[in-house]
């Protein structure tokens, strides 16, 4: 899949592999679904001189994330030690093409205390042709010895114009709705892409929008069951939590689209119950707890 805008990172790692000055860990830094992994692939596949099919099956590439516990069939909270190991380990061993073996970190925040610390020895002693690509919506929660030790490139929102033209480029893709898609994609071409792949997801979001729009004027009550299905899967709260964070920043995109001078004040106050919201997630806090909060903040 091309990649979409960034033209700066492109543009910088094409003076980079031509001087042959190439970094050993480079740390990404975005939004979800703005391009870092579709950055990463492409970057790689050139370091390795392989077209994309190539890549991926080609056995001197790895993608580490959190992935799905197979026992429990649940997310995994954190990337692990095991996991952080065997990656080290393979990073290790002799390429089995070229000179070259990249790993690529997907949600290097979720490392754990005892996988950063185990990739942080990696990068004081990189291996000879190594590449490691951390990629992070939240860099601040990966250890300042880690960050220190890579090239931080940030990926910024594609412009709407850009992402638009890209969409319009698709199959039965009418310039009005590549325009409508780009403006809520907000500078995030994989959401995007998603929504082509998926219709029913893009519908799902617009219905998100209606949601958070027909919760003004609600009792509480009834505030309450309309957002009952938000808290889906019981069983697998990690997912259960990605997916609420997701749906709280769509309500704050929405919001700040509504906003009107007449009601800015309560806009901020449903705004910062919100982000309040978004980042207490994280932490052992019942996501219904959080939610009623911004209801409340909501007239």
């Amino acid at each position: 899949m091309a990649l979409i805008g960034h033209t700066h990172i492109v543009d910088y790692f094409k003076k980079v592999m031509a001087a042959k000055n190439e970094s050993h860990a480079y740390l990404f830094v975005g939004l979800p679904k703005i391009g870092k992994m579709t950055a990463a692939r492409t970057i790689a596949q050139e370091l390795l001189g392989v077209s994309e099919k190539q890549f991926e099956t080609h056995p001197d590439v790895l993608i580490l994330e959190r992935g799905v516990n197979e026992k429990t069939g649940k997310t995994n909270k954190q990337i692990g030690i095991e996991s952080m190991r065997a990656a080290l380990s393979f990073l290790q061993s002799k390429p089995f093409v070229g000179s070259r073996k990249i790993v690529i970190v997907d949600g290097a925040e979720h490392m754990s205390i005892a996988a950063a610390n185990a990739l942080l020895k990696s990068l004081e002693e990189p291996a000879k042709g190594t590449h490691i690509f951390l990629l992070a919506t939240d860099e601040t929660r990966m250890p300042a010895t880690i960050r220190s030790r890579t090239q931080r490139l940030l990926f910024s929102p594609v412009p709407q114009t850009v992402l638009a033209s890209a969409l319009a480029t698709f199959d039965d893709m009418t310039e009005s709705r590549a325009d409508m898609m780009a403006q809520y994609a907000r500078g995030c071409p994989g959401i995007a892409l998603e929504w082509i792949e998926d219709n029913d997801a893009y519908n799902a979001y617009l219905g998100e929008v209606e949601r958070f729009a027909s919760l003004r004027g609600m009792p509480l009550y009834q505030k309450m069951q309309t957002v009952e299905p938000l808290f889906g899967d019981k069983k697998d709260h990690i997912a259960t939590r990605t997916k609420l964070k997701e749906t709280l920043g769509i309500w704050q995109l929405a919001l700040r689209d509504s906003m009107i001078e007449a009601d800015v004040a309560g806009g901020i106050a449903i705004e910062q119950a919100i982000r309040e919201a978004r980042a207490q997630l994280d932490n052992n806090i019942h996501p219904k707890l959080l939610v009623e909060h911004i209801l409340l903040a909501i007239p």
